[in-house]
Order: structure tokens, then C-alpha cells, then sequence
């Protein structure tokens, strides 16, 4: 486990069942933002089908920062948790976000 007992006082209590799309969700329809912004139109008055087309572009996104930058591992490790276990850590969350699509 990357996380030490000692993080665990900070790190937010999870939900028990929290899907995973929901990551997925968050990117569609923030790239729906961005290309309706001032149209009156609003994410719930979308098709199903307009939805998915979104989803599957922000599903393209996430799988696409699943690889973290040098920079990121560098600059995420602390203590005796190196840029080999953030770049693990990082491709985990990224994996579950991607696991299970909605």
C-alpha cells in the first residue's frame, strides 16, 4: 500500500459504493462545458446518445493521462514513496476510474 496509517487522518472517507464512471462523467461534461458554455442548453437536456458521445470523449481524455509525466512521479514523492510508486499509485486511480463505465 503506497499510503502510510499515518495519512489515513487526512485522506477523505471514500463512499462505499462510489462508481467509477463518475470520473468519466466529471470529463464529458466538462467537455461539454467548454463548447457550450453560453448556450442555454444544459447537460441534462442532452440525448442519451449526445451523452455518450461526450463520455466517450472524456473517457479518451483520462486514457490518456494515464501515463503521468517524470515531473508528476517527481514531484508526488515523498518520504520512502519514490516516483515508481507514484507512478503506481497514479495508473491505479486512472485504472479505476476506467473500470467500470455506466
Amino acid at each position: 500500500m503506497i499510503f502510510g496509517a499515518e495519512s489515513a487522518d487526512y485522506l477523505p472517507a471514500l463512499p462505499e459504493e462510489a462508481p467509477m464512471s463518475e470520473m468519466i462523467e466529471r470529463a464529458a461534461k466538462a467537455i461539454f462545458r467548454t463548447h457550450h458554455e453560453a448556450a442555454l442548453i444544459g447537460w441534462d437536456d442532452l440525448s442519451e446518445q449526445a451523452k455518450e458521445e461526450f463520455m466517450t470523449q472524456g473517457r479518451a481524455v483520462i486514457e490518456a493521462i494515464r501515463e503521468p509525466t517524470v515531473e508528476m512521479c517527481r514531484d508526488a514523492a515523498w518520504d520512502d514513496y519514490g516516483p515508481d510508486e507514484c507512478r503506481t499509485c497514479w495508473q491505479a486511480m486512472i485504472d479505476a476510474a476506467l473500470a467500470k463505465q455506466s
